[in-house]
């Protein structure tokens, strides 16, 4: 793409190469997040936010799941933005948080899934009770 005829394509194509190569590898992004500072920490929890897929959902999951309310907001912001299936139990039992701006986020993210049918399957109604699997 990058010798693509269309000035405008190869633009496109150079910018997201750059973005890509920002965000660093999964490896390094799992180090800061493991290693770094406060800071570092939710720098690298955007990072997997960008990196995106499968992988990245341990890592996010975990985090939504600290006691540390800076890193358990960005963790579910992150994963309302990824939208997958898999993160729903989570970030329903975010709903139980006593934080409200946590249950502020957790309730934006699960705005974000498209299938209101896959969070009727995981009960909303369920709050009181252990979140089932979804």
């Amino acid at each position: 793409m990058l010798t693509d005829p269309c000035e405008e394509v190869r633009t496109a194509s150079a910018e997201a190469l750059e973005r890509l190569e920002g965000v660093g590898s999964l490896s390094e992004v799992l180090d800061a997040l493991s290693n770094g500072s406060l800071g570092t920490k939710i720098k690298a929890l955007y990072a997997l936010g960008k990196i995106g897929g499968e992988e990245v959902l341990p890592a996010l999951l975990y985090c939504a799941a600290r006691p540390e309310e800076d890193i358990k907001s960005v963790a579910v912001e992150i994963l309302g933005n990824l939208a997958n299936p898999r993160t729903l139990t989570v970030l329903l039992e975010r709903l139980k948080e006593p934080n409200p701006a946590i249950r502020a986020k957790a309730i934006a993210a699960l705005g974000n899934f498209r299938n209101p049918r896959s969070l009727m399957n995981c009960s909303l109604f369920s709050i009181g009770r252990r979140a089932p699997r979804c």
